[in-house]
């Protein structure tokens, strides 16, 4: 029995050493491995394979401990004012060591991509809601002449606005609570323009004036009173006659009175600017609307001979004409 114990004793001795040969031959040659432990930096981990088994699943789990505490926070861009996504991030396999000393990948759940932002033009302003059915429809915009004093006293204005010697001429009526533009053209007026004036200065009164009486060598169909040209017929300017600034029948009058006959294009139509009717000697006189003959007038307003025509027609009595040098100035009147 003795000699078997010390046969046993031997045996164990033996295998101490070759354990103890073994260790120190791992302990000059360790195996080194290299595992992430997260996104931006690498670790170098040394395991001895005479490690227990519960000395690498210690490892394993304070590698993984490791690895989670160092996981990059998500991050958010900021941009012109508005928020933007954070990159989406690629799956990135993880290593372990399992009890044979070798290399597990593991692939980690990348991060939720951040939901997009909103991106493009703002939104757009809401837009009014309707109008109820019944609600009516608002007013168109209107004209310079429904606000001027004239439009509470006649339904027909005639509207000139010069530059220079040539001007922009409209005929304005009033239907019902709007005022509506009937005719629309371009003509002369006097060779001086339109502003103050008296006799001799061709230049055609500023500011608002009845229309008169309708004349011309035909007449187109007016509702006007109307007066037709005859061989004896003048217009005297003569300052110095009693009839100044006043239509006449008689074979002469003096100078610078006006024989109507010898103008028969500029006056197959024509209508009376009713300017100087107290008749003020050298204040101004003989001022129309009549047929255009492509100049500059004598102070008169003119414009084609269809408009002209046209206009003839539609005029009643009560109508007036402004004459201004800047379509603002309309309401002024």
């Amino acid at each position: 029995m003795r000699e078997l114990r010390n046969m046993m004793a031997v045996s164990v001795i033996l295998f101490i050493g070759v354990l103890l040969t073994a260790s120190g031959s791992a302990q000059n040659h360790p195996v080194v491995k290299h595992i992430p432990a997260d996104h931006y930096e690498t670790r170098e981990i040394v395991i001895n394979p005479v490690e227990t088994g519960e000395h690498v699943r210690n490892r394993e789990e304070t590698i993984r401990i490791y690895a989670a505490s160092k996981r990059q926070t998500k991050t958010m861009r900021v941009q012109t004012g508005r928020r933007q996504p954070a990159k989406k991030e690629q799956q990135q396999p993880s290593e372990t060591f399992n009890k044979k000393g070798t290399v597990n990948k593991v692939a980690t759940k990348s991060k939720k991509e951040s939901k997009p932002a909103a991106t493009g033009d703002a939104p757009s302003k809401p837009q009014a809601p309707a109008a109820p059915p019944g609600t009516p429809a608002p007013k168109p915009a209107q004209p310079p002449v429904a606000e001027t004093r004239l439009s509470g006293r006649t339904g027909q204005i005639l509207t000139v606005v010069a530059s220079g010697s040539r001007a922009h001429i409209e005929f304005w009526e009033k239907k019902g609570q709007s005022w509506v533009r009937s005719l629309s053209t371009d003509g002369h007026v006097g060779t001086n323009g339109i502003g103050p004036t008296r006799e001799g200065m061709s230049r055609t009164p500023y500011g608002a004036y009845p229309l008169g009486f309708a004349f011309g060598t035909e007449n187109p169909g007016t509702s006007l009173p109307f007066r037709k040209i005859t061989p004896q017929s003048w217009w005297v300017e003569d300052s110095k006659d009693p009839q100044y600034n006043t239509w006449q029948e008689g074979a002469h009058f003096h100078a610078p009175s006006e024989h109507l006959a010898d103008y028969p294009l500029q006056y197959r139509y024509a209508v009376v600017i009713n300017y100087n009717t107290a008749r003020k000697p050298f204040a101004g006189s003989g001022f129309f609307v009549h047929v255009d003959n492509g100049r500059p007038t004598a102070g008169c307003v003119s414009l084609p001979e269809g408009e002209m025509k046209k206009l003839l027609q539609i005029l009643h009595p009560g109508a007036y004409i402004i004459n201004v040098n800047g379509e603002e100035e309309i309401r002024r009147f």
